[in-house]
């Protein structure tokens, strides 16, 4: 429909993306390495994991295709009831006619062929999908039917694909047998809200789009919202959009245009829209298992703290000292208590006040002990310390030479003397060490809070978003939210992409470009 209004070749977004379009990212590149090495390797069982509309299905006909003839494919559905409909399914997919319909016809049927493709170096792949529908009386009987072993190698591969939560299923007792046989899991995850824009360029540009752009960087980061990374969701919003842009005769998607097709498909509802999405530090699940998106995140990271909307907690190191004056001041308030109590049973005013005056005085003359007991240690410390450093000279100096390393170790052994602090230095102190709330301004900046640091490494993440797209040649400067883009590229879609990749980057509010067209 919209093929010709936009000058596509091909259409862009599909629901079952066509395997030569599949977009590469590291952690599709790692689970197509690994599950061609378990294939080939004949490892036996292994699992695919990962949301609806993440590319499983994909990612494995692509392997498929890539394997070539002698790696033989079985699909089959994870309806099946029990391990008879696997085989049913499998027996006609294969064209192979068992005896008759009973279990052990199919199996035995199922072997043989199993027998004959190993004799003649095939590769027999049978592949679960929806295998967290399956129950645990189906799931063992795969596993026994995997067991089929002949010279050592495994005659079945079987892949597992299902949700996440399959592996939480794998952890029930009665599945034990089959978690241990697990000899590669291989999980697939949500795009980052970075790798949507360029897993939309790569869709326009394998359907042979042209022009400069066709979305607008904030019609971007609203699909990258709604579609919360989903590879397939990003193809139904995007498919939707241009055909409402084709209908009213529009050559880009704005922003608008992204909210209403996300209303039409009932997003809205699942999603709260907000006009600068946050960054996505957990797009990956969780940081343990996925790189960070960029360098700023991991480096901006280790300068905050980490708050909620409703409530913030800041973790500050107290000193040592502190605790000192909490113990004084709980047993202060001990006392004024006690005393408190003890006048009101005798209904004495004076008494108490005599009382309370000398508690007072007993615990102000106990610090004063400790006090006086700390400075005399330490001076005493200090004096001992001071009569080996001259007892050391002497020696060198009698030995009938200047022992220089000598007195420089007992100089060594003399740690500086350590004042007690004053008053005034102690309230100081505590003073310095109050923790505000995040949104007061007491607080004191950290070293990474610097604006200078911030600025410096934005300007890194935009460099590194403008060569992320291969363009070369171009210098960044950040002031005020502005990022000021100069250089010279080699075309004038070079220079646009640019733009793009600068206004992608989190806190970059606009972008001028005095990017020039080389000659």
């Amino acid at each position: 429909m919209y093929r010709e209004h936009f000058g596509f070749c091909a259409l862009a977004f599909t629901d079952a993306p066509e395997p030569h379009s599949f977009y590469w990212n590291p952690v599709y590149q790692t689970a197509f390495v690994n599950l061609r090495h378990g294939v080939l390797a004949k490892k036996g069982v292994i699992v695919v994991t990962g949301a609806t509309g993440t590319g499983k299905t994909v990612l494995l006909r692509k392997l498929f295709d890539d394997l070539g003839p002698s790696v033989k494919p079985i699909w089959v559905g994870g309806s099946g009831d029990s391990v008879a409909g696997v085989l049913r399914t499998a027996l006609a997919e294969l064209n192979i006619k068992p005896e008759s319909a009973e279990p052990t016809a199919m199996i035995d049927a199922f072997q043989r062929f199993l027998i004959r493709s190993a004799d003649s170096k095939n590769i027999i792949c049978m592949i679960i999908e929806k295998a967290q529908n399956l129950d645990s009386e189906t799931l063992e009987g795969l596993r026994q039917l995997s067991n089929s072993e002949a010279e050592g190698q495994k005659l079945l591969q079987l892949i597992l694909v299902g949700h996440p939560e399959f592996m939480k299923k794998l952890d029930n007792p009665e599945l034990r047998s089959l978690k241990q046989r697990v000899a590669l899991h291989c999980r697939l995850f949500p795009l980052s809200r970075s790798e949507v824009g360029r897993y939309i360029d790569f869709q326009l540009d394998a359907a042979g789009f042209q022009a400069e752009r066709l979305f607008d960087p904030s019609a971007v980061a609203r699909i990258a919202h709604y579609s919360e990374g989903i590879p397939r969701l990003v193809n139904s919003i995007c498919d939707n959009a241009l055909r409402t842009a084709c209908r009213s005769l529009r050559k880009e998607v704005s922003q608008e245009l992204i909210d209403e097709v996300a209303m039409d498909m009932q997003l809205v509802n699942h999603q709260r829209a907000s006009p600068a999405p946050a960054i996505d530090r957990d797009s990956w699940i969780n940081r343990k298992e996925r790189p960070p998106d960029s360098l700023i995140e991991t480096v901006w990271s280790d300068f905050q703290f980490d708050s909620a909307p409703a409530q913030s907690t800041m973790i500050a190191r107290r000193p040592r000292r502190r605790v000192t004056s909490v113990i004084g001041a709980a047993l202060l308030a001990l006392i004024t208590l006690g005393a408190a109590g003890w006048a009101v049973h005798v209904q004495e005013a004076m008494p108490f006040l005599e009382y309370l005056r000398a508690q007072v005085e007993v615990v102000k003359s106990g610090f004063g002990h400790l006090y006086a007991s700390a400075k005399s240690e330490t001076a005493n410390q200090s004096s001992l310390e001071q009569t080996a450093v001259a007892d050391s000279r002497s020696a060198a100096l009698d030995g009938g030479h200047a022992n220089v390393g000598a007195i420089a170790e007992a100089e060594n052994l003399r740690e500086p003397e350590e004042s007690v602090p004053t008053q005034q230095k102690f309230q100081e102190e505590q003073k310095d060490n109050q923790i505000y709330s995040p949104a007061g301004s007491a607080r004191k900046d950290r070293p990474g809070q610097d604006p200078a640091v911030r600025r410096r490494l934005l300007e890194i993440e935009i460099q590194r978003a403008i060569q992320n797209r291969a363009i070369q040649g171009v210098s960044v400067k950040l002031i005020d939210s502005t990022a000021y883009l100069d250089g010279q590229v080699a075309s004038e879609r070079q220079r646009s992409m640019a733009e793009r990749a600068a206004l992608g980057v989190q806190e970059v509010a606009s972008v001028e470009n005095h990017i020039k067209i080389r000659p």
